[in-house]
Order: C-alpha cells, then sequence, then structure tokens
C-alpha cells in the first residue's frame, strides 16, 4: 500500500467585515484524518473555533470524517448522487470525501465555510486546478445566457476589480466579442493569481473544463486554471495556511 496524504483548506467568512480568513486544514494521511488550525484562526476576533474542536492548539485525530466535514457531503441514496458526481467530473465508485470537497468547495447554505485544496506546483513551478465560477445567480440575464453557450476548453479571461469593496484581490472571468463577465474567481485563488498576473500575465490561462447547463448555478461553470510560478514560490504558502500546532510543537 502506497502512503498518501491530501489536503483541504478551510476558508471562513467574517459575518460582519465579510472578510475570508483561512481557519483549518483538513488532511487525510494513510486513512486517518487530521484537523488543525490555522493562523488565520487568529486573524479574527469574530471567529468562534468549531464543535467539538475548541481548542485552537489542538491536532484533532479520527478514523472517521469530522462532522464539520461529512455533513457537507451529498448522501450517495439521494436521486441526484451520480449528476453531482458529473458535474464535477468524478466517476461515480471512485470518489471520496477529499476528492469530492477539492472539487466542490463543501457548499452549504447555511453557512459561511468553503473549503478548497491545497496547491503544490511541481518541481518547474507549473500548477493546474479546476474550480467553479462564483456568484454566477447574481449575474445578468444577458451574462448567463452566454455561460450556457460556452465550450469546454473555451478561453476565459481573468480581470481585476480591484475597487470591489469585499475584496480589493478580486478576479471577474469574462469572454471576448463581445466582452462580457460569466462569474468569479474563488476567493482562494484570487490574491495569488492576482500576484502572478502583475508578474506577467501570459503566466496564467484560463479555460472552460465543464459546462453544466441544467446544474444549480453553483456547479454550472467549471473551468481549469493554468500557471507558472517559478519565480515566485512564495505564493500558495501564505501564513494564514500554516497550522498553529504544528509552530507550537516547534517552538517547545
Amino acid at each position: 500500500m502506497h502512503n498518501t496524504t491530501q489536503v483541504i483548506y478551510v476558508a471562513w467568512q467574517a459575518p460582519n467585515s465579510r472578510s475570508w480568513h483561512t481557519v483549518g486544514r483538513l488532511t487525510n494521511k494513510n486513512n486517518t484524518y487530521l484537523f488543525e488550525y490555522t493562523n488565520g484562526a487568529l486573524e479574527s476576533k469574530e471567529f468562534i473555533p468549531f464543535a467539538g474542536m475548541t481548542d485552537l492548539y489542538s491536532t484533532y485525530s479520527s478514523n472517521e470524517l469530522f462532522p464539520l466535514f461529512s455533513n457537507r457531503l451529498l448522501p450517495s441514496r439521494r436521486p441526484e448522487y451520480k449528476s453531482f458526481l458529473s458535474w464535477m467530473d468524478v466517476e461515480y465508485g471512485r470518489e471520496t470525501p477529499m476528492t469530492i470537497f477539492a472539487k466542490s468547495g463543501g457548499f452549504r447554505s447555511t453557512d459561511n465555510i468553503q473549503l478548497f485544496p491545497e496547491i503544490i506546483p511541481d518541481n518547474e513551478g507549473n500548477f493546474e486546478l479546476d474550480f467553479f465560477a462564483h456568484g454566477i445567480k447574481y449575474l445578468s440575464e444577458s451574462s448567463q445566457a452566454r455561460i450556457k453557450n460556452l465550450n469546454v476548453g473555451e478561453k476565459l479571461f481573468l480581470m481585476q476589480d480591484t475597487q470591489n469593496e469585499y475584496d480589493s484581490f478580486a478576479l471577474a472571468i469574462r469572454v471576448e466579442d463581445p466582452v462580457e463577465i460569466v462569474g468569479y474567481c474563488p476567493r482562494f485563488l484570487a490574491k495569488d493569481l492576482s500576484m502572478l498576473l502583475s508578474y506577467n500575465r501570459n503566466k496564467v490561462n484560463i479555460t472552460v473544463t465543464k459546462n453544466n447547463r441544467d446544474a444549480p448555478t453553483n456547479y454550472q461553470l467549471m473551468c481549469k486554471v493554468r500557471g507558472e510560478c517559478k519565480e515566485n514560490r512564495q505564493l500558495f504558502m501564505d501564513r494564514e495556511f500554516q497550522s498553529i500546532a504544528t509552530q507550537n510543537a516547534r517552538l517547545g
């Protein structure tokens, strides 16, 4: 048996300031789940530790998925389950909680949490990631109609939205001929992709991976971003991502 490690991060939105913070990290290592809080949990006075995991400085271990995460999985007995996997381009029978979280974002309409995968560039600094475009339900009817006509492999473009009142790193996703916004880049990617674009706009490319025309807007437009951060390896390694428990152990 090969040793395998998968990592999913937890982003949390402060209810008053609406700022986003990376507050935790879920790891599946050889079929054991570990959860640790990250430095982002210390950034907002509004943050309250999750139920059953109240100590920010501890590492939690379990052979079963923690309730915070298991409650975000669609039960396989639901009639739409196979469609749900298809929207994410995940093969039925080969899905795992971690692959589902990495693709779906763990969306729930009842809270302010989003899940996203660890991004590890290869030795050449190249990386790629599939994600669903955000904010589609807030777009105009014209934009939503345009989305339904997009084809797999079609080139998309990122546009910085520096005057966005909630996120100065916000990135809109647009099409050309004519120019129209078709969604937004997830917040966990926006900051680093904005930095890459400022260094060299040709280092980031984005295309349509899947167009799920009949799916809910959260799962409608899947995009693939490819990039190179060879000269900027500090990207995707923000201090907020670092484990509080691991740092304390080193200091101790």
